[in-house]
């Protein structure tokens, strides 16, 4: 017996409540009694107690994570950026891998790293990961031509386990190459919680996240504005820019301004609900920042969004 409402008494026409916690040590469909004697009378009451032991399933079961959400470089030169896989499953996922889909105009490298992201393995080799366990990666794509912003779908694959699903800001990498060097933000999100949520206080309520982005690529100029990756969902998105210590500048729907080489920015992305419940579902329901050049996207970062 695992938990019970019942006392040493029952008044006459009440009920009580007992839970029986069944866990089986093998296969099979045992049979058990739970005895109840009423007063002191000698009469017991027998209920049957039927159960079903199975044979766990062992099964791997994987997701993954990219960061950087996006980069912009010049032909030839390689973007990196790195990934973690999650065998969330209870047996070890086998040769896992990860590879380019078709139809992208470059070359692909990956290799594991260590929890401090420093490179061990053996190049493009896949790699075992134990259930329950995070492998690192980091990996490299190298543009044969130009190529306008691409949300590349990076492929998430063990040779036991279905590819990882892809959502849009989660595990895909959006990639842009030009002739000569673009901008390159390097962006990072952080929200209030520290896990990657905003949560707003009600539905008509303000949530925020803060963005640092730092330039590692040529000077240029460039507009930034928020979205919600096409989800219509019920919020109106300002952004903020603001100093290093958060101090507020220039705010507006979309801003824009020169970023130089090797320069860092702060923005905040402001979310106010207009009255309508937004889902947890941090796969789906996301904010976005993102930084263009040209009409390209150089960089972006985004977050997950919550109204009660």
């Amino acid at each position: 017996m695992s938990d019970s409402t019942c006392g040493a008494t029952l008044s006459p026409g009440a009920s009580c409540e007992l839970k029986i916690r069944f866990s089986p040590q093998a296969t099979g469909s045992p049979t058990a009694y739970l005895f109840v004697r009423v007063n002191e009378s000698t009469t017991l009451f027998a209920a049957r107690l039927d159960g079903t032991g199975y044979m766990p399933i062992e099964d791997a079961q994987i997701n993954s994570a990219v960061l950087p959400y996006a980069r912009a470089i010049p032909v030839g030169a390689t973007a990196t950026a790195f990934a973690s896989v999650i065998n969330s499953g209870n047996a070890t996922a086998t040769d896992c891998s990860i590879a380019l889909p078709g139809g992208i105009p470059a070359t692909f490298s990956y290799q594991t790293t260590n929890a401090a992201n420093v490179l061990i393995g053996t190049p493009n080799t896949p790699v075992d990961i134990a259930p329950g366990a995070t492998q690192g990666f980091v990996f490299g794509i190298t543009p044969s031509q130009a190529m306008a912003a691409t949300e590349i779908p990076i492929v998430f694959d063990c040779a036991n386990t279905a590819p990882a699903e892809s959502n849009p800001g989660l595990n895909t990498f959006i990639l842009s190459a030009s002739a000569s060097a673009p901008p390159d933000l390097l962006a990072i999100g952080a929200t209030p919680s520290g896990d990657g949520v905003v949560r707003l206080p009600s539905r008509d309520g303000t949530g925020f996240f803060a963005t640092a982005a730092v330039n590692i690529g040529s000077i240029g100029s460039m507009t930034v504005g928020a979205d919600d990756g096409g989800r219509g969902l019920p919020l109106s998105l300002r952004v903020c820019e603001t100093n290093a210590r958060g101090d507020w500048l220039v705010c507006g729907n979309q801003l824009t301004r020169s970023v130089g080489a090797g320069q860092t920015l702060y923005y905040t992305v402001l979310a106010t609900g207009t009255g309508q419940p937004i889902a947890f579902d941090p796969a789906n329901n996301r904010l976005f920042l993102r930084f263009r050049s040209n009409e390209t996207t150089v960089g972006a970062t985004n977050v997950a969004v919550t109204v009660p």
